[in-house]
């Protein structure tokens, strides 16, 4: 959500050399960071350590939104981060359910405008967009299991977090011990949610 502390989660991938991916709010570009940088800076430095830059938002889609409000979720939220400089291929939903959105008008944005999205679940079957992601607050040991349930299966699994409001103060611990388990699985492997699409990860995914 591009909070002050996002620095602080760049800063570990950068330190680990993986990639992250980092739903980005555009009216929080100008932020200043913990460590000093600002929004901007550290989403740049995130793409040129291999990571994505995804649209966010600060307000949901619902059955009160306007047709000028669908625009902005979509495109003008998009066109903000394109301007500043950042290559933008994919989208995380704000609020993550589907707050009584008007799925014909949401999916046509989506389809013109974006190549994948993350936790648009009520699109149903369109794969590029109804990806399920799941929360670093819950505790290790279930992280671990979701983990392994994946790589059991050839699969997928995608965490997400906003920083110490969720986790706590530990949070960067919490998640570069994570880190170090999936890189201790055989064949198990970190990716941004455009090398899963792109790449032919998930190649079920290319609908």
């Amino acid at each position: 959500d591009s909070n002050n502390d996002v620095s602080a989660v760049s800063d570990l991938f950068i330190t680990k050399n993986i990639p992250l991916c980092l739903a980005t709010i555009p009216s929080r570009l100008n932020n200043i960071c913990s460590n000093g940088d600002t929004v901007l800076q550290t989403c740049i430095k995130t793409v040129n350590n291999g990571g994505e830059i995804l649209t966010h938002n600060t307000n949901v889609i619902d059955a009160n939104t306007t047709a000028q409000g669908y625009y902005d979720y979509f495109v003008t939220a998009k066109q903000t981060l394109e301007n500043a400089g950042l290559k933008v291929r994919g989208i995380v939903n704000a609020g993550g359910g589907t707050n009584d959105a008007n799925t014909e008008i949401a999916l046509t944005y989506l389809r013109s405008y974006y190549d994948y999205g993350v936790g648009f679940s009520y699109y149903g079957n369109d794969a590029r967009y109804s990806m399920s992601r799941y929360s670093l607050t819950s505790p290790l040991e279930n992280l671990r299991g979701l983990v392994d349930a994946a790589a059991r299966s050839g699969g997928i699994v995608i965490f997400f977090c906003h920083g110490a409001t969720d986790v706590g103060n530990d949070w960067i611990t919490k998640i570069s011990d994570l880190i170090d388990y999936i890189q201790s699985i055989n064949g198990a492997e970190i990716v941004t949610i455009g090398e899963m699409f792109l790449s032919n990860y998930v190649p079920s995914f290319k609908s």
